[in-house]
């Protein structure tokens, strides 16, 4: 089996026991998902099967979109309503307009550090897993992009949000941060990814749909699919057998439409995923590996 699986994984359960699911539904061992979700929040999770393992860097990569609640006044030790509550305000919320003010400085090119309680590895450990241990350690700030962090409503001390971002922003930091910012303290009181890259939370499957479609035969959204908005590569057919031996095709034997990523085909077969440029294509990921295909 190969193809991807926009799954809706539900509160509760960890990115892990998502995988985990879909490895007793399919029987396929080569599982992976492109992108953790915190067990407390739901939405879109891109789950990578079989040969399609190969294309979970690149689809981990892509922006994020997500609803956030944000509750001011509480600060939480994971940034989270998992967490314990470490400070309280007793004081008045902030106006609005001070809160639009506070989220307009974390937009855009920002350097944020990850939660102690995250999933980021230390030393091949979580760091999660040594919070809990209550092992001292530090992470290093990283940057990313917030691209858009807009108001959808107000309620009390609730603040529910929009947030557009690069790949590795950290929703609960944004939060403790702009808790920080306003002196109230703040954490994520409900979370909710609403995009992946192309995957949107409206296509995503329940967990019961996952099921029902896999009897049916229709559970997978194939490689072609996925990769149909890059620009094609198609290799000549007698520098196939080269190709999937790990040669890169020199620039007479394929015919590139663009430059950057690319899907490469030999025929109307999907054989592998490029880069593109002036030297003529890079093989990224070989998405075949029977040599005896023909095209």
């Amino acid at each position: 089996m190969t193809g991807v699986v926009n799954l809706l994984k539900p509160p509760g359960m960890t990115s892990h026991d998502a995988v985990a699911f879909l490895r007793r539904l399919t029987g396929e061992k080569r599982i992976g998902h492109a992108g953790t979700l915190d067990p407390a929040a739901a939405g879109v999770l891109v789950v990578c099967v079989g040969k399609a393992t190969r294309l979970c860097d690149r689809l981990m990569g892509q922006n994020k979109e997500y609803i956030a609640e944000i509750t001011l006044g509480v600060a939480t030790d994971t940034g989270d309503q998992e967490g314990k509550i470490i400070a309280r305000h007793e004081g008045a919320m902030p106006p609005m307009e001070d809160i639009l003010r506070a989220m307009d400085s974390l937009t855009g090119d920002i350097v944020q550090t990850p939660p102690q309680y995250a999933a980021v590895k230390i030393g091949g450990q979580p760091a999660y897993k040594l919070a809990r241990e209550g092992v001292a350690f530090e992470l290093e700030a990283r940057p990313v992009h917030v691209k858009a962090w807009t108001v959808l409503g107000r309620q009390d001390n609730r603040v529910m949000t929009r947030i557009a971002c690069s790949k590795g922003t950290y929703v609960r930091s944004l939060a403790v941060e702009l808790g920080n910012k306003l002196g109230c303290g703040a954490h994520v009181s409900f979370l909710l990814r609403t995009r992946s890259g192309p995957f949107a939370l409206q296509d995503a499957l329940t967990l019961e749909q996952a099921e029902q479609l896999f009897e049916k035969g229709r559970l997978l959204t194939t490689l072609e699919e996925v990769l149909s908005d890059l620009p094609e590569a198609r290799v000549n057919p007698a520098f196939l057998k080269r190709l999937l031996c790990g040669n890169a095709p020199p620039p007479g034997m394929v015919r590139v439409e663009g430059r950057g990523p690319v899907r490469i085909l030999c025929g109307d077969k999907l054989i592998a995923l490029g880069e593109a440029g002036e030297g003529g294509v890079t093989v990224t990921a070989m998405l075949v590996e029977d040599g005896s295909i023909t095209c």
